[in-house]
């Protein structure tokens, strides 16, 4: 014990009581250590595309999600998805819907949560009922109508305000929570009173970055802790 506190491995809290470090203890179970001090993160040195190409690919990008989200409206409407007992959307179910609207499930289950959230879908008795399946089922509500119609100005802002208060993180959809069940699509377990804030903040430190850099997610990711 004495070589032990003399070489810092052990901390002694009194004449009969010694401590282990936290970092230490990390290392003895395999873990990276926590650091002793903290400094903030400098932006890596990346290049940088011309804006007109910036905008082309947001552009791009705005208008693939928003046929994404009318095709998974007109797929829901022409086939309903029967809801999980327990809530949400069930892996069969997502594979199934993914491979009648040909879209990602990854991606899929991101275009769910942002249409319930805005209110373009919902767990009801759909009308007519449908011939399959057992209630509820998920399908456009009649707030699907009023988006459809809109502006692609107007569809947009719906989106991209919608996703930006999101109180979920569809990026877990798929993993395994503590319970080493599956998260699902549209179910209570996805929930994050912190999402919303934590999208803020990406925004925020992306805004500070000079207009074009190109930054790993890694690496934005430590500019945001």
């Amino acid at each position: 014990v004495p070589r032990l506190l003399a070489a810092g491995l052990l901390h002694k809290l009194d004449d009969e009581t010694v401590m282990l470090p936290r970092q230490v203890g990390q290392l003895l179970r395999g873990e990276q250590p926590d650091p002793v001090t903290f400094s903030a993160p400098t932006t890596e040195a990346s290049t940088a595309l011309p804006m007109t190409d910036v905008d082309a690919a947001g552009a791009g990008a705005a208008i693939d999600l928003m046929h994404e989200v009318d095709v998974i409206l007109r797929t829901l409407s022409e086939t309903p998805i029967s809801e999980l007992r327990s809530g949400g959307l069930g892996v069969r179910e997502m594979k199934r819907l993914a491979k009648l609207s040909g879209v990602k499930e990854r991606r899929l289950g991101l275009i769910l949560e942002i249409a319930y959230a805005a209110g373009l879908i919902a767990n009801g008795v759909p009308d007519p009922e449908p011939d399959t399946g057992t209630p509820p089922w998920w399908a456009p509500t009649s707030g699907a109508d009023r988006y459809t119609d809109s502006s692609t100005a107007a569809r947009w802002q719906v989106l991209a305000g919608t996703w930006f208060d999101l109180p979920a993180r569809p990026s877990l959809i798929g993993e395994r929570g503590p319970d080493a069940k599956p998260y699902v699509a549209l179910s209570h377990s996805l929930y994050s009173s912190a999402a919303p804030l934590d999208r803020r903040l990406l925004l925020e430190v992306l805004d500070e970055l000079p207009p074009g850099t190109v930054v790993s997610a890694d690496h934005v990711s430590k500019l945001m802790v």
